[in-house]
């Protein structure tokens, strides 16, 4: 019986931090960039005092954006570095202001050049090639400016070089702030 016992229990405690686990790890990507509206979310009284939303201080708010700076693999946004750099006594307002701003991630274009779309022409139509600081490189349809291609770097672009064109066959050279150079072609998932 007692070892029945134990046996329930372990299952429970592995029920329990499997639900634990759950919540924890919930769906997190800062660049999927997805937007809801209030009707298709649903809060929860995490605190059970009642109240259906997470309150904090700004104080507890600059503590918990210095913990996930130092471990993020994604950079903060602009409003929250911001937040991070202002004095206790600025911090209520500057929450006031931006509470109802959506909080989005802009990047910083680092170089540019253009691609053939499919003719060698000199006046054939030419594809935007940008490279961002958030180590992309970024391939724009000259027509509706729409991302054709995005491409996933090592490390931030600083100059890039490419051949050939879009709809057939084309290679972009990259060269990072690491100091390496990466080769990147059509077909290719990663860069060489």
């Amino acid at each position: 019986m007692a070892a029945a016992s134990s046996s329930d229990s372990d299952a429970c405690g592995a029920e329990s931090n499997e639900a634990n686990s759950k919540w924890l790890d919930a769906h997190y990507d800062p660049m999927a960039n997805i937007h809801t509206f209030s009707a298709c979310l649903a809060l929860a009284d995490l605190h059970g005092d009642g109240e259906y939303k997470d309150r904090i201080d700004p104080l507890t708010l600059k503590e918990m954006l210095e913990s996930i700076r130092e471990t993020a693999e994604e950079p903060l946004s602009i409003q929250s570095l911001r937040f991070l750099q202002l004095e206790l006594s600025e911090m209520e307002a500057f929450v006031n202001q931006h509470k109802s701003n959506s909080i989005k991630r802009q990047t910083v274009i680092t170089t540019m050049t253009t691609l053939k779309k499919n003719l060698a022409d000199e006046d054939a139509v030419s594809c935007l090639v940008l490279g961002t600081e958030n180590k992309e490189l970024l391939v724009l349809d000259p027509e509706a400016f729409t991302i054709l291609a995005k491409m996933s770097l090592p490390s931030v672009p600083v100059f890039l070089e490419v051949s050939g064109q879009f709809d057939v066959e084309f290679r972009l050279a990259a060269a990072c702030r690491n100091g390496n150079i990466y080769i990147l072609r059509r077909d290719s998932k990663h860069p060489k």
